[in-house]
């Protein structure tokens, strides 16, 4: 983390990333079902079933994972306990 201000855009381009995860999720679980995706501006940068290898894909690419929106998709519904 830098600045407050940093913080905060992070915070709100995280949400931005939540929002397209949500109105994109039925596009796609279709073609990442039980994966984790990995979203950034809202764009789809990376999937992968090993949350170990996603990450080592952002950081190939360059990207911080600390800063990216990750988030494990699938079609079966979440058991609550």
């Amino acid at each position: 983390g830098g600045s407050v201000e940093e913080d905060l855009i992070l915070l709100q381009n995280t949400r931005k990333d939540l929002e397209w995860l949500n109105v994109n999720y039925t596009t796609l679980v279709k073609a990442h079902n039980n994966q984790y995706v990995a979203i950034k501006n809202k764009q789809l940068i990376a999937a992968n079933r090993d949350l170990e290898n996603l990450i080592s894909e952002l950081k190939t690419k360059g990207i911080d994972p600390a800063i990216t929106l990750i988030k494990y998709i699938t079609t079966t519904p979440a058991i609550l306990f």
